[in-house]
């Protein structure tokens, strides 16, 4: 489809604005719009898009745009949607038009409760590291794309395919990734089945000549892809077709993997944990699959330090460390704490943590206790309360607290989160490693806190 105008309804959101960019780097005008500024709207602007803020308007899209993307957080009732419709333009959500953009590529989607961008990342790094020039979306910003897409010239295209609503039934991959699966987004699946049948469903769209790789440390994933008619590669710490052997943990994390493939020896993470360590094996199983030599593919994996939010140091102060994590799920909060631990094995580890939507925080009430116990110091917030998807339920968070104090970690519950900076310098103390987190806008206290202390 050759466009010459696109605008973009919510291109503050980290999927939308990477099609932005990729759509700017195509060579198409961009326009967009969104309800704040922030530093993904300011990167966009400097990129020469135009960006519309504040309440969404019908004057908002140009008189020459012929393509409108929305953000599934968008209503239907969105005053540039209707106007869009009204005018005859071509209207897609953003899954809808990532579907239409990956139609001429061999599509490695990557899919996965947790662990999605970490895999993106990795693998696109060693396959560009390898020349194969992918195209890639991924959903948080990666210093070596300088953002969060990039648009290659091989025919390959790397995308972070998220399952919430089921968007990525959208998809029909070469290779699909399944890293892991879990209870999340309660607000549009009603339990762990109705979770499986999603993945189920999209797995069902990989290509007949395609391939899956899945993580085999993971039962549920397990549990899903064995009911699939596809190639399966399967990874893992202890078992599958790709494994890591004589683990190491240093500085770095130093492994050998062992494949049918051919084993490569003193692999290099800069990055922490267990779950990494099988995101890596993800991007190894899709590199060698793809033929890439094992000295590339050790380069791509050493090249990754981390993503935007994803356990990324933002200061060393006054012997304190502190760290922005886009962490929400009780799972993932386990996993930093595990990377924490590996990382800096002789600190204290303090959580400023931001529950994230009311829903999920509901439904998985019971598991934020034992998750934030691990840690030796929590300020718990209120919960975040995402646009588009609030309601009126009230939680007794005073309980979570309660129940952290009972596994004999100190706790405390500050209810507005911009009060969190001042109470916690009062606790802090040289030494500790502070980790900010939540995947609502926890983030935006980090610069005080880090005044503070």
């Amino acid at each position: 489809m050759k466009i010459k105008h696109i605008h973009f309804v919510g291109i503050g959101g980290i999927g939308v604005s990477a099609l932005a960019r990729i759509m700017k780097q195509k060579g198409a005008e961009a326009s967009g719009s969104d309800l704040n500024q922030s530093e993904i709207t300011d990167s966009l602007e400097k990129l020469g898009i135009n960006i519309f803020l504040g309440k969404h308007s019908a004057t908002n899209i140009p008189n020459k745009a012929e393509v409108v993307v929305y953000t599934a957080a968008s209503p239907q009732e969105n005053p540039e949607l209707l106007v869009a419709k009204k005018r005859g333009l071509k209207v897609f959500s953003y899954p809808e038009f990532v579907a239409e953009l990956t139609k001429n590529y061999k599509l490695v989607a990557v899919s996965g409760t947790h662990g999605k961008t970490t895999t993106t990342s990795l693998s696109s790094l060693v396959l560009a590291e390898a020349g194969l020039d992918p195209t890639v979306i991924v959903g948080s910003n990666l210093e070596q794309l300088d953002g969060n897409a990039r648009l290659g010239k091989g025919d390959l295209f790397v995308l972070e395919a998220d399952e919430y609503r089921s968007a990525f039934h959208n998809y029909h991959p070469y290779i699909a990734i399944v890293t892991s699966l879990d209870f999340d987004h309660p607000d549009c699946f009603k339990d762990l089945q109705a979770v499986k049948d999603s993945f189920k469903k999209f797995l069902e769209n990989v290509s007949p000549d395609g391939l899956i790789i899945a993580n085999a440390d993971d039962k549920k994933v397990s549990e899903v892809v064995s009911q699939i008619d596809r190639k399966v590669i399967w990874y893992g710490l202890k078992k599958g077709d790709v494994r890591a052997k004589n683990i190491q943990v240093s500085k770095q994390l130093n492994f050998d993997v062992q494949s049918g493939f051919g084993e490569i020896k003193n692999v290099i993470l800069n990055v922490f944990g267990r779950h990494n360590i099988q995101n890596s094996l993800a991007a190894i199983s899709l590199a060698q699959f793809l033929d890439v030599p094992a000295p590339k593919i050790k380069a791509g994996l050493e090249k990754y330090h981390g993503a935007w939010r994803r356990f990324e140091i933002k200061a060393e102060k006054k012997g304190i460390t502190v760290i922005d994590d886009y962490a929400h799920h009780p799972a993932e909060i386990r996993a930093s704490l595990e990377y924490a631990q590996q990382k800096y094995p002789d600190r204290r580890l303090v959580i400023i943590y931001q529950p994230h939507h009311q829903d999920r925080t509901e439904a998985l009430f019971d598991e934020f206790a034992p998750a934030l116990s691990k840690a030796g110091l929590v300020f718990l917030t209120d919960v975040y309360r995402v646009p588009g998807r609030t309601t009126s339920l009230e939680l007794p968070m005073e309980k979570i607290v309660d129940d952290i104090k009972k596994n004999d970690t100190e706790a405390y519950f500050v209810e507005n989160f911009k009060e969190a900076p001042k109470e916690a310098v009062e606790h802090i103390q040289k030494g500790d490693v502070v980790m900010v987190m939540g995947a609502g806008d926890i983030n935006l206290i980090t610069s005080e806190l880090i005044e503070k202390i």
